[in-house]
Parts: structure tokens; C-alpha cells; sequence
């Protein structure tokens, strides 16, 4: 499965747009949520100025995925480390 996560600012209109990889094809599904200042701020200028390729974009989510303080998950990998 090929993704792209974007942090995007809204027009006062409530509207973003975003260019589609051609090699996503013609049919998307796009999933809105809301992002706090918390969890953007962890991406950097970089990461939201699309400087990042796809393949940078993914390393970096999943290492910030990775490194996230979450003492449910982390009792999970206690279990099995």
C-alpha cells in the first residue's frame, strides 16, 4: 500500500488541495482528521513544506510512529522484547 501524510492548513473557507501522484492513479481515498499543534509540531517546516520525497515522508512517520511516548504500546513490546 503506497500513502502520503500531509499536514495541510485550511483556507477560511474550510478548503486544502493537493496534487495526486500520478502512480496513485484516478480513484484516492482520502481520510480528513483533525491535527493538533502537538502532533505537527514533531514534523518540522520540512516534512509540512513537502521538501521531503515519498519514500522520506514514510521513513519519517514511521520513525516518529516509533519513538512516540505511548505506555500502552510500550507495555506491548515489553511483553515480547
Amino acid at each position: 500500500m503506497q500513502a502520503i501524510r500531509m499536514i495541510k492548513e485550511a483556507s477560511s473557507e474550510g478548503t486544502i488541495t493537493v496534487a495526486v501522484p500520478k502512480k496513485f492513479g484516478k480513484r484516492i481515498e482520502i481520510i480528513l482528521l483533525p491535527a493538533s499543534e502537538e502532533k505537527t509540531s514533531h514534523y518540522g517546516s520540512s516534512f509540512v513544506c513537502e521538501k521531503l520525497n515519498t519514500e522520506e515522508r514514510f521513513l519519517a512517520a514511521t520513525y516518529l510512529a516509533a519513538i512516540e511516548d505511548d505506555e500502552e504500546e510500550d507495555a506491548v513490546w515489553r511483553k515480547y522484547l
